[in-house]
């Protein structure tokens, strides 16, 4: 069961949802309708299998919508990408410290599905000043090649305080 619920927490991780307590109740949203339906229709003299299978179908549904709401948060994290570069490239040729700069990235983004993690990034940052431990925060919650994009384009902003051209 400690893979299977690992798995299911990082799937609500990635849906947004960071509370404990929604993991259980995610848990029990995958079980306890096929269960209780099948319990019901019994009580109610019904097909027990349809019942059953109408709580399978709860079940499936609960699934799709974290899907969903994963796909949605990453297509939002995508649209800001660009918002995030041109934000970077011009604060950093006007002189601005690489630091500073990193720091204020949460106020870019308009998208409100994901502003908390850029939030909690910059959190993590200004209480840390290690990027790569403040990077964790969204590689928690993004990941593929736009995230290792972003973060290797930080960690070189950092270092040298301009942003690569390679996106302009």
């Amino acid at each position: 069961p400690r893979p299977v619920q690992n798995w299911l927490k990082k799937q609500l991780i990635r849906a947004g949802f960071r509370n404990p307590i929604h993991l259980r109740l995610f848990i029990w949203g995958l079980i306890l309708p096929p269960f209780l339906l099948a319990l019901l229709a019994g009580l109610m003299q019904a097909s027990v299998r349809q019942g059953f299978l109408l709580g399978l179908l709860a079940s499936v549904l609960l699934n799709g919508w974290i899907n969903k709401r994963i796909h949605f948060r990453r297509r939002a994290f995508q649209l800001s990408l660009y918002k995030l570069y041109r934000f970077l490239d011009l604060q950093l040729t006007s002189g601005i410290k690489a630091m500073d700069v990193l720091k204020g990235l949460a106020d870019v983004i308009d998208q409100p599905l994901i502003r908390s993690d850029f939030q909690r990034f910059c959190a993590q940052l200004e209480l840390t000043l290690d990027l790569d431990r403040a990077l964790q925060e969204l590689e928690a919650v993004f990941d593929g090649p736009d995230l290792n994009l972003l973060a290797s384009q930080l960690r070189n902003s950092l270092q040298t305080g301009v942003i690569g051209q390679t996106f302009f």
